[in-house]
C-alpha cells in the first residue's frame, strides 16, 4: 500500500504566502475599524484646548476706550493750518523818518517811528501758535475745535476729539454727541450726561486743546493786506501783527474792527504802548474785518 506523503509548505511557496495572508486579515480589519473611534477621540480632545485658546481673556479692570481713526481725507490739525511760514517784511522807514535821519546824519543811529518795534520780527508762525494757555469760561465751542477727553473709574480713555462740521463728537462706544454752541465751562456735564446712559461708576475732564482757526479780512495801510487766517482767540492787536503791523504811511491810532457793516472797536496801539491799555482791543471772529487807517 502506498502512503502519499505531503510536505509542509516552505516560507517561499505562494501556499505559505497566502496562508500568512488569510490569517492576519481579521486582525488587519479591527485595527481598520478602530482609527475613526481614535480619530474622532484625538479631535475631540483637541476642541476644549482650541475653544480655551479662542476665548477672549477676562479681566477685571476698566473697560480701555480707543481712539477713534480719522478718515484719510480729513482737514489738518488747526496748529498745521495756521503756523504756515509768511516771510518777514523788513521794515520800511516813511518819509518823514528818511527825512530826519538825513538831519541826524548816517553816523547817527537808525531813527524808527515809536512802536516800530512792536510789530518788527513778528512772523506769521510765530503769531499763529497758541500762546494763551488760559481759555474763558464762557468760550463758545465751534466746528473745527479739538476737545481732550479723559475719562477713569469702570472706563478708561484718553482721546482727542475734532468737533466735526456738524458740531459733534464721535466718542466710542457712546456714539455722536452735539457739543457745538456749548460753554467751555458746561462742556464735562454735556459730554458725561451723554455717557452716563452707556457707563456707570465713572468721571471725565474735558479740556480744550488746538483751538479752531477763522478768516479774517486786514485792509487797510499795512505789510500784508488780505485774508488771513488767526486763533478763534487772537485779538485785534494780534490781527494787526499778523498782516505785519501798519507800513510807514499807517497809522498806529486809527485800526478799526469792523463786523456786520459796522464799527464794533477802535484801537489805538499808543495806549497799548503808554499806558498798557487794552480796553478797545476786542477779539475778532470770523468774517471780521480789521482796517489800519492812513497817518
Amino acid at each position: 500500500m502506498n502512503r502519499r506523503i505531503t510536505t509542509p509548505p516552505t516560507p517561499s511557496s505562494a501556499r505559505f504566502r497566502l496562508n500568512t495572508a488569510l490569517a492576519w486579515l481579521p486582525v488587519v480589519g479591527a485595527m481598520w475599524g478602530l482609527m475613526p473611534c481614535a480619530i474622532q477621540a484625538q479631535q475631540s480632545n483637541a476642541q476644549p484646548t482650541q475653544a480655551i485658546e479662542s476665548a477672549p481673556a477676562v479681566t477685571n479692570g476698566p473697560l480701555r476706550l480707543r481712539q477713534p481713526v480719522q478718515a484719510s481725507g480729513s482737514q489738518p490739525a488747526n496748529n498745521e493750518r495756521l503756523a504756515s511760514e509768511q516771510p518777514l517784511v523788513p521794515y520800511r522807514p516813511g518819509e518823514f523818518e528818511v527825512y530826519v535821519q538825513s538831519l541826524a546824519g548816517r553816523s547817527a543811529e537808525e531813527i524808527r517811528r515809536f512802536g516800530s518795534e512792536l510789530i518788527t520780527g513778528a512772523s506769521g508762525a510765530s503769531l499763529a501758535n497758541d500762546f494763551n494757555p488760559l481759555i474763558p469760561s464762557d468760550y463758545i465751542v465751534q466746528p473745527g475745535d479739538e476737545l481732550l477727553l479723559t475719562m477713569w473709574g469702570s472706563i478708561d480713555a484718553d482721546l482727542r476729539l475734532q468737533v466735526d462740521r456738524s458740531g459733534r463728537i464721535a466718542v466710542p462706544r457712546v456714539g455722536p454727541i452735539l457739543v457745538a454752541g456749548t460753554r467751555y465751562a458746561d462742556l464735562g456735564d454735556v459730554i458725561s450726561k451723554r455717557a452716563g446712559l452707556v457707563f456707570k461708576n465713572f468721571q471725565l475732564s474735558a479740556s480744550l486743546g488746538q483751538l479752531r482757526g477763522i478768516r479774517i479780512y486786514v485792509t487797510g495801510v499795512v505789510h500784508r493786506p488780505g485774508v488771513q487766517v488767526v486763533s478763534s482767540l487772537a485779538t485785534l492787536a494780534q490781527a494787526v501783527m499778523k498782516a505785519g503791523g501798519p507800513s510807514a504811511s499807517g497809522s498806529f491810532r486809527n485800526v478799526q474792527l469792523r463786523r456786520g457793516g459796522s464799527v464794533v472797536s477802535t484801537f489805538d496801539l499808543y495806549d497799548l504802548l503808554l499806558k498798557g491799555d487794552r480796553g478797545a482791543d476786542r477779539l475778532v471772529q470770523a468774517d471780521d474785518v480789521v482796517h489800519v487807517g492812513p497817518v
